[in-house]
């Protein structure tokens, strides 16, 4: 009964300690290309949305950061950081709650920490990829207790926050793969097919929701001219967001991986190995060591 009643002291403890974290940068200086780029979306969605014509790929995080403006005209740019600490915030206890049953609760203490520090500090307001991960791992809550539980209403509602999500960010229509997930997990299979319906009526529904909201606000028209001019972005090689520039990074990103995979191996290698050879009494120092290799590989690499 001890040991129950730390765990959720320890996660509790770790995401108050982020929050408390997440205020302290939201007291520094601002960004004027991303973070200005992204709140002169929000100021402007409604009142004159052909001005910020080339966000409409995020429309979904413009329409909540135009409502929140809406709400709070007066607080300006710390309200929107607030804002992003908030939904941060959610996607942590959706982590949680999604792996708790399978993880230790250091390991998913660790992992909030890993996830807070891989923001950029330059961009702490509420954005687009803020939203879309809280919403993709909303969606996947709900399908894996759905499944677990064979409730339809949580799969249409996971298939309708799929279907909206694409509106935060257009690369998160590959999410609606994890439909896949329904045979692969399910026991039934007469059950698997009502699943995998509701599921896929609710991204129906969430992507009709949509369009009729962009019909209803004159949205449609900004929201095509914007995704037009993201291939015309992606045929100039000397762009930084073309395919070409985008591909090298890439394949770069895997060279760091793959790279980072052989020092791990090396080191696992090392340890296996000390294990083996080395008395009991060194053994402590040079698992210590060879963590904080890992660490500053990682960290510094």
């Amino acid at each position: 009964m001890q040991t129950k009643t730390k765990q959720p002291i320890l996660l509790i403890s770790t995401i108050f300690a982020i929050a408390c974290f997440r205020i302290l940068l939201a007291f520094q200086g601002f960004d004027l290309a991303e973070e200005g780029l992204t709140l002169t979306f929000y100021q402007q969605i409604f009142n004159d949305p052909q001005s910020v014509e080339y966000s409409f790929v995020y429309w979904l995080s413009g329409i909540i950061g135009g409502v929140w403006l809406k709400i709070f005209p007066n607080a300006g740019l710390f309200s929107f950081r607030i804002l992003g600490i908030l939904v941060h915030l959610s996607s942590l206890v959706l982590m949680i709650a999604i792996f708790r049953k399978r993880l230790p609760d250091w390991i998913l203490a660790l992992s909030c920490v890993i996830l807070t520090l891989m923001f950029d500090f330059g961009v702490v307001a509420f954005e687009h990829i803020q939203l879309s991960v809280v919403l993709g791992l909303a969606a996947f809550y709900l399908l894996i207790k759905g499944i677990e539980q064979n409730q339809r209403w949580i799969l249409f509602f996971s298939g309708f926050l799929l279907a909206v999500n694409v509106f935060s960010r257009l690369p998160n229509l590959t999410l609606w793969v994890w439909i896949l997930l329904i045979p692969i997990f399910s026991t039934d299979r007469k059950k698997t097919w009502q699943q995998i319906g509701w599921v896929c009526m609710g991204l129906v529904v969430g992507v009709s929701a949509v369009f009729l909201t962009m019909l209803a606000l004159g949205h449609i028209g900004f929201f095509i001219n914007s995704i037009f001019m993201m291939f015309e972005v992606a045929k100039h090689p000397e762009n930084p967001h073309s395919f070409v520039q985008l591909s090298r990074i890439f394949i770069q990103n895997y060279e760091s991986v793959g790279k980072f995979g052989i020092i791990l191996i090396a080191l696992g290698g090392v340890m296996f190995l000390s294990l083996l050879f080395f008395k009991s009494r060194h053994r402590q120092w040079i698992k210590s060591l060879l963590v904080f290799i890992v660490l500053a590989v990682f960290g510094f690499g």
